[in-house]
């Protein structure tokens, strides 16, 4: 899933091949809204290992749509992937150890700049 989401994601290409990378990335977020459909959380009731490994999702993927400017995983789209991302991100022991969001958001508009740079000077 997360080669699919980051892919498109990071991608400067429009058009067809814009089109097939975000088809690929709602064909992944599909199956995991449909786990996540009437749980709380992946493992049930509590925060499990596949929960910790889901921050990426919940965290880090929303950072990295703010960086690119598109908008992948929404409310109207997910709303189970977003809501378990918000319970995910209210327990006290995930905030207290995730990297401040400005200095992600500003990790994530470098890097997206330097790989649209590359491709332009390609």
């Amino acid at each position: 899933m997360l080669p699919a989401v980051g892919s498109a994601l990071h991608s400067a290409s429009d058009g067809e091949e814009a089109q097939k990378l975000n088809e690929d990335a709602e064909e992944e977020l599909k199956k995991l809204e449909n786990e996540l459909k009437g749980k709380t959380f992946l493992g049930g009731n509590g925060i499990g290992f596949l929960d910790i490994i889901g921050i990426i999702v919940a965290y880090w993927m929303p950072m990295l749509q703010e960086a690119a400017g598109k908008q992948l995983i929404t409310k109207d789209k997910y709303p189970a992937i977003c809501a378990w991302a918000e319970r995910l991100l209210a327990c006290n022991v995930i905030q207290e150890n995730l990297p401040p969001k400005e200095k992600l958001l500003l990790f994530y508009q470098a890097r997206i700049a330097a790989m649209h740079a590359a491709v332009a000077t390609s």
